[in-house]
C-alpha cells in the first residue's frame, strides 16, 4: 500500500511508474477526502472507505486470512494556516472519528498514517482528548490510562522509537 497526502501528481503518472515493471498497483479513491491517495497491489475492495472528510479516510482492510484492521489516513491542517488550538482540535475530531469507527466495527485494531502536521509530543497527539500517543512500547501495552473516572486507549507513535526505543536510553532522548 502506498498512502500519499497532498501529492499534485497526476495518479495516471503515478500508476505509470508504479506499475513500470509489473502491472500490480491500482487507485483506491476516495470519494470525499481529495487531499489523500492511496494505491495498492490487493484488489481496492478489499480497502473500503467506512468514514470520509475533508481531512481523512478510515477504511477497513479485510484481506483473506488475516484479522481486518481499519486504516485511518490523515492529512491535517497546516501550521501556516492554523494556530496550535486549532491543531489539536483537529487531532481530537480525528480521535473521536477513530474511537466511533472501532465501536461500529468492534475491535481496535487501527492504524493511523499520514502528515498530521503536529510534532509528536505537542498536546493534539498526546493529550487524553486528542491521538493520546505514547512514546514506547511499554507504556502502550498498558491499553489504557484513567483520567477523571474513565479509561482512555493508548496509540503507539512507533515514529518516537527514533528517539528511545530504538537502544538503551530512556525514551524521548
Amino acid at each position: 500500500m502506498l498512502v500519499l497526502a497532498e501529492c499534485e501528481i497526476p495518479v495516471r503518472a503515478i500508476l505509470t511508474e508504479l506499475n513500470a515493471e509489473t502491472p500490480d498497483f491500482q487507485f483506491a479513491p476516495d470519494r470525499q477526502c481529495e487531499r489523500i491517495r492511496v494505491f495498492t497491489r490487493f484488489h481496492s475492495g478489499f480497502l473500503a472507505p467506512i468514514f470520509e472528510s475533508d481531512r481523512y479516510s478510515i477504511r477497513r482492510l479485510r484481506l483473506p486470512l488475516r484479522d481486518e484492521i481499519l486504516i485511518a489516513m490523515v492529512h491535517l491542517p497546516s501550521r501556516m494556516h492554523s494556530a496550535s488550538e486549532s491543531q489539536r482540535t483537529s487531532c481530537s475530531l480525528l480521535a473521536r472519528a477513530v474511537l466511533e469507527q472501532e465501536a461500529t466495527v468492534g475491535h481496535t485494531r487501527t492504524i493511523v498514517v499520514g502528515d498530521f502536521n503536529v510534532d509528536p509530543f505537542e498536546h493534539g497527539f498526546v493529550a487524553t482528548d486528542g491521538l493520546h500517543a505514547v512514546m514506547s512500547k511499554a507504556v502502550a501495552q498498558r491499553r489504557t490510562r484513567r483520567v477523571e473516572g474513565r479509561d482512555f486507549d493508548f496509540f503507539y507513535n512507533p515514529m518516537w522509537s527514533y528517539f528511545g526505543d530504538a537502544g538503551n536510553k530512556p525514551c524521548g532522548t
